[in-house]
């Protein structure tokens, strides 16, 4: 009698797509992939947000409550009836196909997203958990309160809003800003903009001290001496100079792709030009070495081109991918907790004031950041 051997049929290895940082863009982007049901089958490919955070957040007002509302949890992360799942961890190091965890863990992909965002320092530096975050910010407020005068390093719109509410809640607090241009902002926007938030903020009562630097942030009440020789007091020097890319990781994986400022360099698509001359590697956010200013707008412009192409990558080119084209350069500045200034570079360049910006940005884009996550 013949013998019969049975074969089984082989199991097919998903996809494996993982993204590195939770914030605006990491999370739109995979929320948008868990929901694109027809392409991202999760029969076929798992779907991996790495992130530190175990809340994503955004800046809360000095002493106000919005942190219940700010810190947003990933639980809703992912749409219904297509999860992916979320890792709370510190990525150390990027391998050819795999990932190394902090934690000893080790995690494989077939195609990787970064969007690691940048490095705050000071009170915009935010810690990893829920309970972290709000010691921070009741250090933060409690040294706000007790400063009778405070100096931040950086006028773009980061140290124009933090300076502005911080004259609108402590109004006795001398409040100074030190900015290297002749104008605040940079030059990305057109002087008459520029010149309209300079005028706004004198007459808020913050001070200015334009077209000059601090070459270093002194700790405690001291007095610190500008490169053009001026000398400033303050209880607290704070930057505002904006963050640093946070792009180690990937340095050490392939330094020919970072930049000497610390950014990553990315094709028209987003996907990083690998000395290997692989295609899996995608970057997007405050890290990409593009010609734009890096805010929550841009980051999600990002997410909203990889979805097409990250689709395009894991399903065999089924999708062709889409170049990102960039994105108009409007800004919009709050300035105290009812006012602000809004550009946009539509016709001869529009700008809107208190009214458009207080209704628009009152909460801080809160609704919109916690909308990403499902909220």
């Amino acid at each position: 009698m013949a013998s019969t051997i049975s074969k089984e049929t082989p199991v097919r290895q998903k996809t494996e797509v993982v993204i590195v940082g939770g914030g605006s863009g990491g999370a739109a982007l995979a929320r948008r992939l868990s929901s694109a049901a027809l392409d991202f089958d999760p029969e076929q490919h798992n779907l991996t947000l790495i992130t530190p955070d175990n809340i994503a957040s955004t800046y809360p007002r000095p002493p106000g409550s919005l942190e219940d509302t700010a810190l947003i949890p990933y639980d809703k992360l992912y749409t219904e009836g297509n999860a992916g799942r979320v890792v709370h961890g510190q990525v150390t190091q990027i391998l050819d196909g795999s990932l190394v965890l902090e934690s000893g863990e080790s995690i494989q992909y077939h195609c990787l997203v970064l969007a690691t965002g940048g490095r705050w320092e000071g009170p915009l530096a935010f810690p990893d958990s829920d309970a972290e975050v709000r010691e921070h910010l009741r250090a933060w407020r409690a040294k706000f309160a007790a400063a009778k005068s405070v100096v931040l390093v950086g006028g773009g719109a980061v140290g124009v809003e933090l300076a502005c509410e911080v004259k609108a809640w402590y109004p006795t607090t001398e409040v100074t800003i030190v900015h290297a241009h002749s104008l605040l902002l940079n030059d990305a926007y057109p002087d008459k903009f520029r010149n309209s938030t300079v005028a706004r903020v004198k007459q808020f009562g913050v001070n200015l001290v334009l077209d000059d630097k601090l070459e270093s942030l002194p700790e405690g009440t001291t007095t610190a001496t500008t490169t053009k020789g001026q000398k400033l007091t303050a209880d607290l020097f704070i930057s505002t100079r904006g963050p640093k890319p946070n792009t180690d990781i990937l340095k050490s994986f392939d330094p020919s792709v970072i930049t000497p400022s610390g950014h990553v360099k990315v094709l028209p698509t987003l996907q990083v030009p690998l000395a290997n001359g692989k295609a899996n590697l995608f970057a997007l956010g405050d890290i990409i070495d593009w010609n734009e200013q890096h805010k929550f707008t841009t980051a999600v412009a990002h997410g909203e081109i990889l979805v097409n192409n990250v689709l395009g990558a894991i399903n065999n080119g089924v999708t062709p991918p889409i170049p990102y084209q960039g994105s108009e350069e409007s800004i919009m500045i709050t300035v105290g907790p009812r006012g602000g200034l809004w550009f946009v570079p539509k016709l001869w360049g529009l700008t809107f004031g208190d009214w458009v910006v207080s209704t628009i940005k009152s909460g801080l884009f809160i609704p919109n950041a916690r909308a990403l996550l499902g909220y």
